[in-house]
């Protein structure tokens, strides 16, 4: 259950367009079918898995997400003719009863699951995927501290890459120096506990040296910067 709880939280955040180690507020989950409890360290793990702050389980599926029934008038025009209107009205006022096999009770009609189309429409700021009896809702919205938790997470990914194109081993420890744009350098001082520990680095210093170092320049989420490291 949480596997799959993890797999509809990677296709919400492919859906939004957002890479995994951007960290974003908070997963919302919500169950369409009786599902066991996670336990808390599974609920740890989900959040890590998708990097995000929160996980909220156990919800109902109207504090999710607005599931939205819409009549395919193809199909409907014909075989209901002067009646098609009161459904059609029935269905955008929300009276209706969605039965577990698909079908639509409306308006004294019963309409069958390929008669309509039902989707899930998403609170403002969030992205929906449904699947497996779960309704997630990921929270899109990323606030300046989130923005920059990224890009550091992005930062430690580059450096640790640069060290295995440069050979090193897992336990060398590096010297790494940078030239960067204005927010990419208040990202490497804001967190350059985080960086130096992740990546073994003893120093984190502005301004480039070539000889003797292997580096890199490109762009960290859209920032120009250059980083350059060698073995102490």
């Amino acid at each position: 259950e949480a596997r799959t709880v993890v797999s509809l939280g990677r296709a919400a955040r492919t859906q939004a367009g957002l890479r995994v180690r951007q960290p974003l507020a908070r997963l919302r989950v919500a169950t369409t079918e009786k599902k066991p409890a996670l336990p808390e360290e599974l609920v740890r793990e989900v959040a890590e898995e998708l990097n995000v702050k929160s996980v909220d389980l156990g919800l109902p599926v109207a504090s999710v997400a607005q599931r939205v029934v819409k009549p395919r008038p193809q199909l409907l025009g014909p075989r209901l003719g002067k009646a098609f209107p009161a459904v059609q009205e029935a269905l955008r006022q929300g009276r209706y009863t969605l039965q577990a096999d698909g079908s639509v009770e409306v308006a004294g009609q019963r309409l069958a699951p390929e008669e309509v189309e039902v989707a899930l429409v998403a609170p403002q700021g969030y992205t929906v995927v449904e699947g497996e009896g779960y309704v997630v809702a990921l929270d899109t919205r990323v606030s300046p501290e989130l923005l920059a938790e990224g890009r550091a997470r992005e930062l430690v990914h580059r450096i640790q890459t640069m060290r295995r194109e440069a050979g090193l081993t897992i336990e060398d420890r590096v010297i790494v120096r940078y030239e960067a744009s204005e927010a990419i350098e208040a990202v490497l001082r804001a967190f350059a506990d985080y960086i130096r520990s992740e990546t073994l680095s003893v120093s984190l210093t502005r301004g480039l040296e070539r000889d003797g170092y292997y580096t890199w320049s490109g762009d960290i989420d859209g920032q120009p910067a250059v980083l350059a490291l060698k073995k102490v």
